[in-house]
């Protein structure tokens, strides 16, 4: 057995980043009637129809003091906003758990506060706004951490999960073309799978009964993962909401927080911005690699969602196989119509232009949502460096370009078959027992699933794994250094019609972790007992997976790397095992585990003259 460093660095790389669920999954995805929060754009647009920015010379009168904090007055008078609106806040427990204004930061046992002291606000919390939130003033804040913390500084006992929300209205768009919703926020949710922070519409809201009519539901945390703390582009979030509001006199809109127990929300500066004339933009990308998943979609229970079947950033040339179709889906965020609106898609090799291609163009009402599809073949077929690139136009010049491009790099290599960017190593999360849904037994397993082509036979020869960095945790360390830490690695055959998943019997021996291990990528030969070869079998996957040992049931992480910010594959990123459950679960993780092939002659130098532009969305 032995370890090393990848020398094989991918190109810098540029992407819309995705929902991710960061979170263990039911293996039954729960199926959501949710719009599309895709940010319609961040800056102003237009004019400014009505706006909010929390001024504490109106709000202070609705609070009173709460510790070294704030919480609402039940019984206060809420603002009247100059055009005649008014706020209601609601909390659906009836615990008086509810939004209310403040100065200060962030309180509670898992946010914590200024020099670790719970009940004391930290401010650095605020300071993760974006730049230019007018949060001098004052803002909004949900301290759903703070309502389950006890004097003592540690969770109740009784924890609830809140189901708040605020309410404002109405406001009149009768005589506006259209309509974009931005707020400044930033928060941090955990631990329900459903939690969920969601903004909805109503024109018939009776603020006495607080009863109405409420539209789905668009997501203000649809690409944070729960339990993370706001990606920095959804913290400036904006989304299209002129089909929820044109033409109506007697709009109301809702902010809800639900199923959420842990942690906070900050909100601050809403807004409405009249939409540009002419902006077409990308909401989502697929390069479809194997199999075209809106065919077989049903079939193989995936969902087409997620970015190519596979999601490989780096893929043996001996597997590589055809990209089948691209498709942009795309929101027509403009007040006119998009004329001829089509999808282009430019795959460079080694930064030299290998493929282009241009979908049917198609118009796209405004307000409307639309897939702009490319149908064309390509296969990497060259030991090299490939960039996809997909950009989106229309007839009309459009008002806003940052927004139209996406790109995704990988490589085709000689023995590596990973979904992780090596060289981003700094950036791993971790995943561990201690952090899996009921887990944290000897045993439990990471995996990561790997496609072996139709009727294509490889030979397996090792199993490599990224090992964290486990400085400043001593308790782990000296674990690592009595022999504690160990790890076996095992191959699973999954059928992806049934759900069952098989081993295989390839497996390699037990491996004690070293201090040397860590921040490394270590590398496990499977033991050769004549098996070591796997066949690819339609609508079957191997999984690449860890077993892991820490010799106790102390609160020690065994921690492998995972990376949060590659858009997910298909079945929603890695697999963990629960031994206590005795079953699989999704993840949303992308584990930093790799397959290795048994191919002579394993590393081939090659000179890359690589086009490093990057693409993004």
């Amino acid at each position: 057995m032995r370890k090393f460093t990848f020398l094989l660095a991918l190109l810098a790389f540029t992407t819309m980043t995705f929902a991710q669920q960061a979170t263990i999954q039911k293996q039954e995805s729960v199926k959501e009637t949710i719009k599309s929060a895709t940010p319609a754009a961040s800056k102003d647009q237009g004019d400014v129809y009505w706006s909010e920015d929390f001024d504490g010379a109106n709000w202070t009168s609705t609070v009173e003091a709460w510790g070294q904090g704030y919480k609402l007055i039940p019984t206060a008078t809420l603002p009247t906003h100059a055009d005649g609106g008014t706020w209601k806040f609601v909390d659906n427990l009836g615990l008086d758990y509810l939004w209310h204004w403040s100065d200060v930061g962030t309180r509670g046992a898992y946010s914590v506060g200024a020099d670790d002291d719970c009940h004391t606000p930290d401010p650095a919390t605020v300071a993760k706004l974006p730049e230019g939130t007018s949060t001098e003033n004052g803002f909004m804040i949900f301290e759903g951490d703070y309502f389950n913390t006890t004097a003592s500084c540690v969770i109740t006992s009784d924890v609830k999960e809140h189901d708040t929300y605020m309410v404002y209205g109405p406001i009149d768009f009768s005589d506006k073309p259209g309509a974009i919703f931005n707020i400044k926020t930033y928060y941090r949710f955990c631990c329900d799978p459903e939690s969920k922070f969601v903004l909805q519409f109503c024109d018939d809201f009776d603020m006495t009964a607080g009863t109405g009519t409420w539209g789905d539901e668009y997501r203000i945390n649809s690409e944070t993962p729960n339990n993370d703390y706001t990606y920095t582009y959804e913290r400036d979030f904006s989304i299209n909401v002129s089909a929820d509001v044109i033409g109506k006199n007697n709009v109301y809109f809702k902010i809800s927080i639900i199923t959420i127990s842990h942690y906070f929300a900050i909100i601050d500066d809403i807004k409405f911005i009249e939409p540009p004339v002419n902006d077409l933009l990308v909401t989502d990308n697929w390069a479809h690699y194997l199999i075209d998943t809106e065919e077989d979609d049903e079939m193989i229970n995936t969902d087409a969602k997620y970015n190519f079947y596979g999601g490989y950033t780096q893929i043996p040339v001996t597997l590589a196989s055809p990209f089948v179709k691209f498709k942009s889906a795309v929101t027509n965020n403009g007040l006119t119509d998009a004329v001829n609106a089509k999808a282009t898609v430019e795959i460079y090799k080694n930064g030299v232009l290998d493929l282009t291609a241009i979908g049917d163009p198609i118009t796209v009402n405004k307000y409307t949502k639309d897939t702009l599809k490319i149908v064309t073949d390509y296969t990497p077929s060259d030991i090299a460096s490939y960039q996809v690139s997909m950009n989106v136009d229309m007839d009309a010049e459009d008002n806003d370009l940052s927004n139209n491009s996406w790109g995704y790099n990988f490589e085709a290599v000689s023995n590596v078959y990973s979904r992780v960017y090596h060289g981003h190593e700094d950036d791993f999360s971790s995943a561990g027992p201690r952090d899996w849904k009921d887990g944290g037994y000897d045993g439990d397993m990471i995996a990561q699933y790997y496609d072996v082509p139709e009727g294509t036979s490889v030979a397996l020869k090792a199993i490599s794994v990224y090992m964290h960095d486990y400085r400043g945790r001593d308790a782990e360390i000296a674990a690592i250094e009595a022999g504690s830490f160990a790890m076996i690695g095992r191959v699973f055959l999954r059928d992806l019609e049934t759900g069952e998943n098989v081993n295989t019997g390839i497996a390699t021996e037990v491996y004690p972790v070293n201090i040397s291990d860590t921040a490394t990528w270590v590398t496990l030969d499977f033991v050769d007992e004549g098996n070591l070869n796997l066949t690819g079998v339609i609508h079957k996957q191997y999984f690449m997976a860890i077993e892991t040992f820490t010799g106790t049931q102390q609160e020690l992480r065994f921690e492998v790397g995972t990376e949060l910010s590659l858009k997910q594959p298909n079945g929603n990123g890695g697999w963990v095992y629960l031994k206590s459950k005795e079953k699989w679960a999704i993840t949303g993780d992308n584990y930093a585990i790799d397959m290795i092939l048994n191919i002579p002659n394993e590393f081939v130098n090659v000179t890359f003259n690589v086009n490093m532009s990057t693409y993004t969305g």
